[in-house]
Formats: C-alpha cells, structure tokens, sequence
C-alpha cells in the first residue's frame, strides 16, 4: 500500500513539476505577483465552470505547484482519495432517496458518457437545479 502511494506521489509530483515549467514565465500571470490566491467566482451553468476553469487553466497550475502536500496527522502524505474522502466526509449528510429505475439507469449513461461516477452527476444535476431556484 505505502508503495503505491510513494508511486502515486511521484507521479503527481512529476506533473506538478511539468505544469510549473511548461510556460514561459511571461504567460503565467501567477509568477508576476507573490502570494496570489485566485478568487473563483459562482457559476450559474456547468459549462460556464467548465469554460472559467480552461481559460484560467495556467494561473491554476501555478497556484497548484506552490501548494503543500496534505498529510495525515502522523505526518504520511495523502493520497488524491484520501484527501477527496475526508472533504467530502466532513462536508455532506448521507441521505437515501428513491428514484424510478429509468432515471437511475440514464443517469448512469450519461454519467458514463462524461466519465464520472452517477451519483456525483445526480449529486451535480440535484446541486445546480437548487442554486437555480434559490
């Protein structure tokens, strides 16, 4: 376990170090300011996120290669799970719900189709149907 985690490591390590050299330092904006922390605005579309996100994609990188690894309390790294899991555990209620099979089964195509999970996309669809009518 602990060697899949060190191989994990390095290989975020290595794209974090490819990310933080693969622009000229003039293209980062990031690097002409110390200590920038980008403010992510609220997004009404998922496509509106998804277009901010790509057209903000080095800034982001930047901000990603100054970050610290997050580490357990006895001081081993997390893993990108781990660190997913003890978000999403210290963040959300688990609830059932009963949904018609229909549903359930096209929310897993499309989910399949967008290569996540279809919880997350019920989750996600559920998510943006509430800011809409807040």
């Amino acid at each position: 376990m602990a060697h899949r985690r060190n191989e994990s490591r390095a290989a975020i390590d290595r794209f974090l170090d490819t990310a933080q050299f693969a622009y000229p330092r003039s293209d980062r904006m990031v690097g002409r300011k110390k200590d920038t922390n980008m403010k992510i605005p609220k997004f009404k579309t998922e496509t509106e996120e998804a277009e901010w996100l790509y057209a903000h994609r080095r800034q982001i990188e930047a901000e990603l290669s100054k970050a610290k690894p997050l580490r357990h309390k006895n001081g081993a790294l997390m893993t990108p799970a781990e660190i997913v899991e003890e978000y999403v555990t210290k963040t959300s209620k688990a609830i059932n719900i009963r949904l018609p099979i229909r549903d359930i089964e096209l929310a897993k195509s499309h989910a399949n189709a967008k290569g996540i999970g279809y919880q997350t996309l019920i989750r996600m669809l559920l998510h943006e149907a509430l800011r809409k009518t807040g």
